[in-house]
């Protein structure tokens, strides 16, 4: 049997710290996803999750668009996408998947573009759900979602399906500017002019003929 001696008063202190932390949040606080590369979202409050479990998923307020993150204890992301999606379309939202990777300065620049009201008014009626690609990469395969070019927003059905994708290469900078008209008539199956058109691909159950 272990015994760990702690300081004395320590326990208190811990549990003053914890209380402190949950006051400015109406509901519970819950375990945070791994996005160090994005400090600036992590700053946000964390809300309480509706369907799956606190551990998988957690919800933040961006302004007027909310950001679920799928986190990595998630075993089938394809059930957690379908969830996100039926929430978003019953709350009338657009559910927007949005691909990330460590190290990747412009999913950096997106994030920190997100403040700006022009890209607010763009994804206003959105549900972004973030996705770290190489955590998920051979589901994200399977579903026919490039996983190297980052940043990558795509567009889900109701039972969550990828409907279309696009990434940073439709535009040229990543300045609010450029990036939210593109956004803006992506969400609503409008942005056709494609440098990258995306076609899908070939699934790991399938072989080409």
């Amino acid at each position: 049997m272990w015994i760990t001696l702690e300081p004395p008063g320590a326990g208190a202190r811990a549990r003053a710290g914890d209380e402190e932390l949950a006051l400015p949040f109406a509901t519970p606080m819950v375990a945070t996803p791994r996005f160090k590369d994005f400090p600036e979202l992590e700053t946000l409050p964390i809300l309480a999750n509706d369907g799956l479990s606190d551990e998988a998923t957690t919800k933040r307020q961006w302004g007027q668009v909310p950001v679920t993150d799928i986190g990595d204890s998630v075993s089938s992301l394809s059930i957690a996408l379908e969830e996100q999606a039926s929430l978003a379309h019953a709350s009338g939202r657009t559910p927007v998947v949005w691909l990330v990777g460590a190290d990747c300065r412009r999913c950096e620049r997106v994030a920190q573009a997100l403040r700006h009201q022009r890209l607010q008014r763009a994804l206003a009626h959105s549900l972004l759900i973030r996705i770290n690609a190489s955590q998920f990469s051979a589901e994200l395969v399977d579903l026919q979602l490039p996983v190297a070019d980052l940043p990558g927003f795509a567009l889900l059905s109701r039972d969550g399906t990828p409907l279309d994708f696009l990434h940073a290469g439709e535009w040229d900078e990543d300045t609010p500017q450029q990036m939210a008209p593109v956004l803006e008539s992506f969400v609503v199956h409008q942005w056709h002019r494609r440098r990258f058109p995306w076609r899908g691909g070939t699934r790991s159950d399938e072989t080409p003929i």
